[in-house]
Formats: C-alpha cells, sequence, structure tokens
C-alpha cells in the first residue's frame, strides 16, 4: 500500500512554541587532544572533552566533572598527575583538562581515556 501525502496551503496551522531538550548524559565526547605527550611536562594542547546525550548533542547539566586516565597496555605503572587530581569540572558541558602530566614514559599506542565519575 502507497500513502500519499497532501496539503493545502489554505490548511497552515502553527503549533503554541515549545522547547527541545537534550537527553542525559550517555558519553564524552574528545573535543581537543594532543597528538604526542612528553613524560613529565603538561599536557598540550590541553585536553578538552564535551558531554553528550545519545545523539551527540551537548549536555549542559547534570553530570559534575570528568576524570582522565591513560590505557597503555605495555606500561601497567604508567600514571597521570594532575597536581593532585586528575579530575576537571564540567562548566556548561565542557571540561578542560589543564594541568595533566604523564609521569611514566608510555609505550607507543597510549591512549587518554575520559570518563564520568
Amino acid at each position: 500500500m502507497r500513502f500519499t501525502l497532501h496539503t493545502d496551503s489554505s490548511m497552515f496551522v502553527l503549533s503554541p512554541p515549545f522547547e527541545v531538550l537534550n537527553g542525559p548524559a550517555a558519553s564524552l565526547s574528545v573535543m581537543m587532544s594532543p597528538a604526542t605527550v612528553t613524560a613529565g611536562l603538561i599536557v598540550t594542547p590541553f585536553p578538552v572533552v564535551q558531554a553528550v546525550d545519545a545523539f551527540g548533542n551537548l549536555v549542559v547539566s547534570g553530570a559534575e566533572s570528568a576524570t582522565a586516565c591513560v590505557n597503555d597496555p605495555m606500561n601497567s605503572g604508567m600514571c597521570l598527575s594532575g597536581g593532585g587530581s586528575t579530575t576537571a569540572q564540567l562548566v556548561s558541558g565542557v571540561a578542560t583538562f589543564t594541568n595533566l602530566r604523564v609521569i611514566l614514559q608510555p609505550q607507543a599506542g597510549a591512549v587518554l581515556l575520559f570518563t564520568v565519575p
């Protein structure tokens, strides 16, 4: 069965205005990340992440902070330092990690992971 939609311009009706809201935070999206990291130095450019819903829309409320860690299966002793914290506050859904340092030299293929606690 096939359907055809017909409209008549004289039948044009507007609904009252309404607001479309994003869904709850489902993941973090990396907005900026370094290509390489030098052990002992602050990671630059500063990693930046944003909280997004299941459809990729920015979530400006709900999650309060994000945490950074390193995933490097070749070096289980590698860690990050953030001057005592590897957590950044989400401000309007965006977190900037301004004080991260890699303490030990990682192997090739290490990646930064970001999570919402």
